[in-house]
Protein backbone atom coordinates (compact mmCIF):
# COMPACT_ATOMS: atom_id res chain seq x y z
CA UNK A 1 0.00 0.00 0.00
CA UNK A 2 1.60 3.15 -0.58
CA UNK A 3 0.42 5.73 2.36
CA UNK A 4 1.50 8.66 0.26
CA UNK A 5 -1.42 8.39 -1.36
CA UNK A 6 -3.51 9.05 2.06
CA UNK A 7 -1.54 11.73 3.31
CA UNK A 8 -2.76 15.18 2.79
CA UNK A 9 -0.33 17.91 1.45
CA UNK A 10 -0.91 21.82 2.72
CA UNK A 11 1.62 23.65 0.57
CA UNK A 12 2.99 27.14 2.18
CA UNK A 13 1.76 25.86 5.73
CA UNK A 14 2.97 27.02 8.35
CA UNK A 15 4.79 29.62 6.32
CA UNK A 16 5.66 30.38 2.48
CA UNK A 17 7.85 27.16 0.65
CA UNK A 18 6.66 24.72 3.60
CA UNK A 19 4.88 21.45 2.38
CA UNK A 20 2.60 20.85 5.42
CA UNK A 21 2.39 16.68 5.54
CA UNK A 22 -1.26 16.35 6.84
CA UNK A 23 -1.72 12.54 8.23
CA UNK A 24 -5.05 13.29 9.50
CA UNK A 25 -6.60 11.15 6.27
CA UNK A 26 -4.53 8.72 6.96
CA UNK A 27 -5.45 8.06 10.32
CA UNK A 28 -9.34 8.24 9.14
CA UNK A 29 -8.82 5.42 6.50
CA UNK A 30 -8.77 2.50 9.01
CA UNK A 31 -7.51 0.22 6.51
CA UNK A 32 -4.07 2.88 5.23
CA UNK A 33 -3.76 3.68 9.24
CA UNK A 34 -3.39 0.14 10.29
CA UNK A 35 -0.89 -0.80 7.58
CA UNK A 36 1.00 2.34 8.72
CA UNK A 37 1.36 1.03 12.01
CA UNK A 38 2.26 -2.16 10.88
CA UNK A 39 5.31 -0.68 8.85
CA UNK A 40 6.31 1.23 12.20
CA UNK A 41 5.84 -1.98 14.25
CA UNK A 42 7.97 -3.76 12.09
CA UNK A 43 10.79 -1.43 11.38
CA UNK A 44 11.54 -1.12 15.19
CA UNK A 45 10.05 -4.04 17.08
CA UNK A 46 13.63 -6.05 17.30
CA UNK A 47 15.28 -2.45 17.80
CA UNK A 48 16.36 -1.45 21.87
CA UNK A 49 14.36 1.14 22.38
CA UNK A 50 12.85 1.89 25.98
CA UNK A 51 11.07 5.12 24.99
CA UNK A 52 9.44 7.86 22.57
CA UNK A 53 9.31 11.19 22.88
CA UNK A 54 6.14 12.38 22.07
CA UNK A 55 5.49 16.33 21.10
CA UNK A 56 2.20 16.49 21.47
CA UNK A 57 0.20 13.82 19.09
CA UNK A 58 -2.69 12.71 19.19
CA UNK A 59 -3.37 9.77 21.73
CA UNK A 60 -4.93 7.29 19.82
CA UNK A 61 -1.67 7.78 17.23
CA UNK A 62 0.91 7.36 19.62
CA UNK A 63 -1.36 4.14 21.91
CA UNK A 64 -1.63 1.98 18.07
CA UNK A 65 2.33 1.66 17.91
CA UNK A 66 2.88 1.16 21.98
CA UNK A 67 0.42 -1.49 22.42
CA UNK A 68 2.15 -3.45 18.93
CA UNK A 69 5.59 -2.94 20.53
CA UNK A 70 4.98 -2.38 24.32
CA UNK A 71 7.21 0.68 25.08
CA UNK A 72 6.78 3.81 27.14
CA UNK A 73 6.07 7.13 25.52
CA UNK A 74 7.06 10.59 27.21
CA UNK A 75 4.91 13.64 26.78
CA UNK A 76 6.11 16.83 25.67
CA UNK A 77 3.98 19.48 25.87
CA UNK A 78 4.45 22.19 23.07
CA UNK A 79 2.55 25.40 22.14
CA UNK A 80 1.60 24.47 18.49
CA UNK A 81 -1.09 23.96 16.58
CA UNK A 82 -1.37 21.67 13.08
CA UNK A 83 -3.50 23.72 10.57
CA UNK A 84 -6.41 21.30 10.16
CA UNK A 85 -6.92 20.21 13.83
CA UNK A 86 -10.51 19.87 13.33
Amino acid sequence: MDLKKHIRTIPHWPKQGIMFRDITTLIKNPEAFRHAIKLFKDRYVDKEINKILDRGSRLHLRSSPRLRIRIAFCDCKETWQAPCSH
